[in-house]
């Protein structure tokens, strides 16, 4: 089976590196999920305005966050 490999901070194209630099200063690490949705620069700024969007919403930050962890628990998810 293929896998698709990671873009590290060091080999990022500008654009995708100025997003990683944001995401790092808000969230103290890039998840490896970004760093494979940055194979595709375009996908990657797409996404990183879709996650914008949707930070705007209506939900107040604290259940976006209460959801969010509750998800990451239930995935298993390690960060």
């Amino acid at each position: 089976m293929a896998r698709m490999g990671m873009v590290s901070p060091e080999e990022a194209p500008g654009g995708v590196k100025k997003l990683y630099d944001a995401v790092e200063k808000a969230a103290g690490m890039v998840p490896n999920a970004l760093k494979v949705i940055a194979n595709s620069p375009a996908v990657f700024k797409g996404f990183m305005n879709f996650n914008t969007a949707l930070g705007s919403g209506k939900l107040p930050g604290v259940l976006r966050e209460q959801v969010a962890v509750a998800v990451a628990q239930y995935n298993t998810c390690h960060y």
